[in-house]
């Protein structure tokens, strides 16, 4: 189960929010990375802010070691393939600029 303060990051993140954003990534208590439940899926407040098309909490995160850019969905899906799926071309140009190693990951048997 979600903490509260981890419940607040999430929602900054999708909000984009990127005062709040700053300001709970400065408290070391907070899990970057906690699941939540979001539509059909599970999701992390990086992967949220990438599929939400919020580029500048996705600028903030990438700043941070702790954040996975390679985190799973409960579909087999990374926030990189989701995004490249929906076309926000501005954030996949940020994560290959960033040279990041970013698995594309599909187990469900969708392709680009």
């Amino acid at each position: 189960m979600m903490e509260e303060l981890d419940k607040e990051f999430f929602s900054a993140c999708s909000q984009g929010d990127v005062v709040k954003v700053q300001e709970l990534l400065a408290d070391h208590n907070i899990n970057i990375n906690a699941n939540c439940e979001s539509s059909a899926t599970i999701e992390t407040p990086f992967y949220h802010a990438c599929t939400e098309g919020q580029i500048e909490v996705v600028k903030l995160l990438l700043n941070d070691s702790r954040v996975d850019v390679n985190w799973v969905d409960s579909h087999g899906h990374t926030a990189f393939f989701i995004i490249c799926r929906i076309g926000y071309t501005e954030i996949v140009k940020l994560l290959l600029n960033e040279h990041l190693f970013i698995l594309l990951v599909v187990m469900d048997g969708l392709g680009l």
